[in-house]
């Protein structure tokens, strides 16, 4: 078992250090992440200014998730879709499967490293969320409860992506995959509107995707839309979305690599 982790755990240390080798990538999304901010919370405060609450949400809950919201939206980015396809024209697919590796969960390794390093590059903009007006909790139960959502969240988009990484083996391209995707889980995640907020055919539909599980659960948890009380049932339901989509898309890709075809041969 240890020799066993330490296996994947070297995939994850891997794919830490290649995210911090692209320094100017990853100060670009910071400092993106840090603008989006900046322009929410000005709206935010605006729209709150002459009202203290919005559909339930008061004044400074409602502050707390927008601009929250902004660091943790595109921290948990795998670009797995991206990357199975490019495996697969280049043919270097074929070599990944013969390795004495599971697939699935060095890829998960990868994408774990790759969180930690993109989650602490940006966790100094809470110190921008708190000038630009956001009451942060001081308990630190409330930031643990955070922090064990994201990383279930995360693993459950994974276990998404993955499924739909089954696709770059019936298609030579999944670019529009690929950005359809992203763009329904910014709307349907909360990365820029609470899902609270939303209409409720809207928000039925939210909840059926596994989209709000890396965005709007744990930041509701960190705001107080969520209370702290209801954390562990909170939990237990992101690791039943982790689990149903990382083993259902586990299935979906074991089908899907038996019938590659490697371009060029």
């Amino acid at each position: 078992m240890r020799r066993w982790l330490r296996r994947y755990a070297a995939c994850a240390s891997i794919a830490a250090r290649l995210a911090l080798a692209y320094r100017a990538y990853l100060g670009m999304s910071v400092l993106s992440a840090a603008v989006s901010m900046a322009v929410l919370g000005y709206f935010w405060r605006a729209v709150l200014s002459s009202s203290g609450e919005v559909a339930g949400l008061d004044r400074a809950t409602a502050l707390r998730y927008v601009l929250v919201a902004q660091v943790v939206s595109g921290a948990a980015e795998t670009w797995i879709l991206r990357r199975t396809s490019f495996a697969l024209r280049e043919g270097r697919i074929a070599v990944e499967l013969t390795r004495p590796l599971d697939l699935q969960l060095s890829q998960l390794g990868q994408a774990v490293g790759t969180w930690a390093v993109t989650l602490a590059a940006r966790l100094p903009l809470l110190a921008l969320a708190a000038a630009l007006g956001a009451d942060l909790p001081s308990d630190p139960l409330a930031w643990a409860a955070f922090l064990g959502s994201f990383g279930i969240g995360a693993c459950a988009m994974f276990g998404f992506e993955w499924g739909l990484a089954s696709l770059a083996f019936r298609t030579t391209e999944v670019w529009g995959i690929q950005v359809t995707v992203e763009a329904l889980a910014v709307f349907f995640g909360g990365a820029i509107v609470p899902l609270d907020l939303m209409p409720p055919a809207l928000r039925a539909v939210a909840s059926a995707l596994p989209f709000q599980q890396v965005v709007h659960v744990p930041v509701s948890l960190l705001a107080g839309s969520i209370p702290l009380a209801d954390a562990p049932r909170v939990l237990a339901g992101q690791a039943a979305w982790a689990a149903a989509l990382v083993l259902g898309s586990r299935i979906l890709f074991d089908r899907a690599a038996r019938a590659v075809t490697v371009h060029g041969g």
